[in-house]
């Protein structure tokens, strides 16, 4: 599918989240960064990007997910997204 559409976000997405179901958190990240750099409206990426940063303990770079996502679901007036994206700022934040 990558190879068909290597220009589509979802796909991106999809592979990084299966990376993640299958506990491969290293393989995810990349996947993550290259959305966050060349879909960075793509709203979905930074909740899960902020958590698998928290699983790999580095804080600061969960919280500087969870500001983007919540600047680009603003843009997006996705109010789903921002509210998790807030509780989850929120919650790494305290």
């Amino acid at each position: 599918m990558e190879a068909k559409q290597p220009d589509d976000a979802f796909v991106k997405y999809a592979i990084a989240t299966e990376h993640i179901s299958l506990g491969n958190d290293a393989e995810a990240l990349p996947y993550f960064n290259l959305l966050v750099d060349k879909f960075p409206a793509y709203v979905p990426t930074y909740l899960h990007l902020g958590m698998l940063y928290e699983r790999l303990e580095q804080l600061e770079n969960a919280i500087d997910a969870y500001k983007k996502g919540i600047e680009a679901a603003k843009q997006a007036g996705d109010k789903k997204a921002l509210g998790e994206l807030n509780e989850a700022l929120m919650l790494v934040e305290e």
